[in-house]
């Protein structure tokens, strides 16, 4: 059963701005890569994190759901689903960053022209070949999990085998943990391997933390706009808002805890091989974006989301869902960028990379939307959260 005729055309109207915007950010994508390739490949490696985040996130929230049940997942569990379906093109999108791997990662990739003892003896692990090898086996596993997951889900709609819940949950199960390994490998080598001589022991977890962010706030804007046309309208309440603006507090709360947790042991311990991370970000323009960081992906977030009142109004939560998307995008620009940069230098591509992107992935998100329900309509636990005496 697809989506009510109502809903379709505006799907189908978002998802063709979608691709017009991902083709105006390529364009001016590929001028500015004409001019800077460095530069390009830094800002798509930006543009790629955050994208992949809500992919890779929905999936581990779709798996979270299933194990835990909840209104905020049932309401929300096709828009998780079809951001699941989107890896395989997240999985395409990585290959720019596998050709530019001389640009991203050359402290690792030739170590002989900076002679750092330490960086050689992880030659077994940083080389090419096993960066590729080891980025193919997560999207393999992502995929795989995510396929089945989705391939389940629609066969409940289809044939109402009550059954299928076990499947979805066992798999769910093992999947998390896995989702947990793979995750923080992939934060490893794709981000903290930017920087071969450093180390944190929380980056998996902080990586994880980003994604599970990125994917509700996602989920509140885009549920905010269907929650208005059914079967969406006949069930939707003002608590499955509530829960899942509790769910982006919990989570900015976490991101905070972690980065300040991360910041103060690695200060107060002084290694130099440690402290250089953020050595590199304390110059004048850089400690100005830790500050906006510090306001703006905490402080505003914080208050705004402590009222009970604003989680409960979507108008209200969309909007400051959609300002924690925004804020995501700037705290990897300061993760990744100095890295490159002894400054702040705000180029071009690093606006035009995430519309190409992020125009693409929302056309892939929006035609795969309204193909089902966007509701479950035989999972026997979805009648609980519906039964108000529950």
């Amino acid at each position: 059963m697809n989506a009510s005729k109502t809903v379709q055309p505006g799907i189908k109207h978002a998802a063709n701005i979608s691709l017009r915007i991902g083709i105006a950010g390529l364009a001016g994508t590929l001028l500015g890569a004409m001019g800077n390739m460095s530069q390009f490949y830094q800002s798509y490696l930006q543009a790629y994190i955050f994208w992949s985040g809500i992919s890779i996130g929905s999936l581990a929230a779709l798996m979270i759901h299933h194990l835990a049940g909840g209104g905020w997942g049932f309401v929300t569990q096709r828009i998780l689903e079809a951001s699941v379906k989107t890896l395989p093109l997240v999985a395409l999108l990585f290959i720019p960053i596998i050709l530019g791997m001389d640009k991203l990662y050359h402290h690792w990739l030739h170590p002989e022209a900076i002679h750092v003892a330490l960086i050689e003896l992880k030659s077994l692990y940083l080389n090419k070949n096993a960066f590729i090898i080891r980025t193919v086996i997560y999207f393999v596993i992502w995929i795989g999990m995510g396929t089945w997951l989705c391939k389940w889900s629609t066969k409940q709609d289809e044939t109402g085998d009550k059954t299928l819940n076990r499947p979805m949950r066992k798999l769910s199960g093992i999947g998390i943990v896995i989702y947990g390994l793979t995750a923080t490998a992939a934060s490893w080598d794709w981000t903290m391997s930017l920087e071969p001589t450093w180390f944190s022991s929380i980056w998996g977890p902080l990586f994880m933390v980003g994604q599970g962010l990125s994917t509700f706030a996602f989920s509140i804007i885009v549920l905010s706009k269907l929650a208005k046309h059914n079967p969406l309208a006949k069930v939707i309440k003002s608590a499955h808002f509530h829960d899942l603006g509790n769910l982006t507090f919990a989570f900015v709360i976490l991101w905070t805890y972690m980065t300040f947790g991360q910041f103060i042991i690695i200060w107060s311990g002084n290694l130099p091989e440690e402290i250089i991370w953020y050595l590199d970000r304390t110059p004048t323009g850089w400690k100005v974006v830790a500050i906006l960081l510090t306001v703006f992906h905490f402080l505003l977030p914080f208050l705004l989301l402590l009222s009970r009142l604003t989680k409960l109004k979507a108008q209200y939560l969309a909007k400051i869902a959609l300002f924690v998307l925004l804020i995501r995008l700037v705290d990897n620009f300061w993760v990744i960028a100095p890295t490159f940069q002894d400054g702040v230098n705000i180029h071009l591509l690093d606006f035009t990379t995430p519309l190409a992107i992020g125009g693409l992935w929302m056309f892939v998100f929006l035609k795969f939307l309204p193909k089902h329900s966007l509701i479950p309509l035989h999972d026997p636990r979805f009648k609980v959260e519906e039964d108000p005496h529950d």
